[in-house]
């Protein structure tokens, strides 16, 4: 009787120190289109993540999965990198994942069985975020309406003009323009696709212009260029030897 018994305690004794290495976790996760937030049990030891259903204790993989539906991560179109399109507007993948916060996005549809998210901002979104994976892993995807480019000198003397000009390839139709500054004056080019700013009264540093440009499909486009503003040098005064 000695084995048997010495057995039955062995087992409850590790029963007893896997409970109490038992950690209470959060994992975000898909539920019917919204994120929510559940509690689950984390083992240190075994890494093993559980969560308890209807009195039973089953692995958290079996009652909320990883990678299945509602998430992007099996997705031929995620997997190929291929544009989407979101309120009759197309986004291209961006950049590589990353973890937001429930609290953060908010949702606005779904694209192809998988919930979109956008910051709670108003008017079209310039990124939208879909899950990946369990655990409000996102992958951004922004908005492309077409190849748009601003070519200027990457800094100007103070007092001067400063011209700078977008560019644009493979979009159908006419573009509208729409240019802003954080100082200095647009003297020239406003709703055309270049601009002359004067930089009269522009202290040193950098200034930042923004295009807000609409598609004929009225898409919209908005890029920004940093413009470093440096103090005028005399003409009169030598050049430095390098």
């Amino acid at each position: 009787m000695r084995k048997p018994l010495f057995l039955f305690l062995l087992s409850l004794a590790s029963y007893t120190l896997s409970a109490q290495t038992q950690n209470q976790i959060q994992e975000c996760i898909v539920e019917k289109g919204e994120l929510k937030v559940i509690k689950a049990d984390y083992n240190p030891t075994t890494g093993e993540k559980t969560i308890m259903v209807n009195g039973v204790r089953k692995k958290l993989d079996e009652v909320y999965t990883l990678e299945g539906a509602g998430y992007a991560a099996a997705k031929a179109w995620f997997i190929n990198n291929e544009k989407i399109t979101f309120l009759g507007k197309p986004y291209q993948k961006y950049g590589l994942p990353r973890v937001l916060g429930i609290s953060e996005v908010k949702r606005l549809g779904e694209n192809d069985g998988v919930s979109v998210f956008a910051e709670p901002r108003e008017g079209i979104p310039q990124v939208i975020y879909l899950p990946v994976r369990r655990g409000c892993e996102f992958q951004p995807y922004i908005l492309n309406c077409g190849n748009v480019s601003l070519t200027g000198e990457a800094e100007t003397p103070t007092g001067k003009t400063y011209t700078l000009k977008a560019d644009s390839k493979d979009i159908k139709g006419k573009l509208t323009y729409n240019w802003k500054v954080s100082a200095g004056k647009i003297i020239k080019g406003q709703g055309t696709k270049q601009i002359t700013v004067s930089t009269e009264e522009v202290k040193p540093g950098f200034i930042t212009i923004t295009l807000e440009a609409t598609t004929a499909d009225k898409c919209p486009i908005r890029l920004e260029k940093w413009v470093k503003v440096v103090e005028k040098t005399s003409s009169s005064q030598p050049n430095k030897k390098s």
